[in-house]
């Protein structure tokens, strides 16, 4: 399997466990983009940018690193109230150049 099969199981895994009963006109809104992208993903066609990436995540409840590579725990936690990610300019290097090397 490729980087983006990869991509494409956990995310589809991700949102089954998130919303078992919608369908992708249901669910795209919900991660912020059309069906059209959404089937693109998880059909293995593209993989969102980073900003995206780290946005889906969120919505899911998943962690980034898992969400990109495989690794790393699955779940964050959560609190009542969701914290805003703010991510340093070197720690988005590090995700754009692990996300390059990925693809390559």
């Amino acid at each position: 399997m490729d980087i983006k099969e990869n991509f494409a199981d956990r995310l589809k895994e991700s949102i089954k466990d998130k919303w078992p009963n919608l369908t992708q006109t249901e669910y795209a809104p919900k991660m912020g983009v059309a069906q059209g992208t959404v089937s693109e993903w998880v059909t293995a066609k593209k993989m969102p940018g980073l900003e995206k990436l780290i946005e889906i995540a969120i919505v899911l409840g998943v962690s980034i690193e898992w969400l990109a590579t495989g690794r790393g725990n699955k779940h964050v936690q959560t609190t009542k109230r969701q914290p805003q990610v703010r991510l340093t300019s070197d720690q988005v290097n590090a995700l754009k150049k692990l996300l390059d090397d990925l693809c390559e």
